[in-house]
């Protein structure tokens, strides 16, 4: 009988340890996806931002972007729009012409808006 007990107990044991690695492992998953979505986000809008022109893409700052869970851009009116992108020239005053900050915030879920990340993204004029 004493054995009987002792196996149940080992196995509840186990199982729970196994259920709680488990809740930990998806949310793990969980957060490393929406990383590697954030990371394509920001190589998108650095790429985006060196095909245009120097001038012309500091002048359309602020900007704001829309992208799916996929992290390809919809247009804001798309029903499938999960990311939101919002471009802002934050060079302190007096710095170079040739060097802009550009401030990227990421927001999501839209329309809750409730987690955000930010980078900065440095552009350098090169003629």
């Amino acid at each position: 009988m004493i054995e009987v007990v002792l196996a149940v107990g080992i196995t509840a044991f186990i199982l729970i340890s196994v259920f709680g690695m488990t809740a930990v492992a998806v949310k793990g998953t969980r957060e490393a996806d929406i990383n590697s979505r954030l990371t394509q986000i920001g190589r998108l809008e650095a790429s985006l931002s060196q095909l245009a022109h120097f001038s012309n893409y500091v002048g359309s700052l602020p900007a704001t972007n829309y992208f799916n869970q996929e992290s390809a851009p919809v247009d804001a009116t798309a029903g499938d729009t999960y990311y939101r992108c919002d471009l802002i020239n934050v060079t302190p005053p007096g710095m170079s012409t040739n060097l802009v900050l550009v401030q990227l915030q990421v927001r999501w879920p839209v329309p809750q808006l409730a987690y955000t990340n930010t980078t900065i993204l440095s552009l350098v004029k090169y003629d």
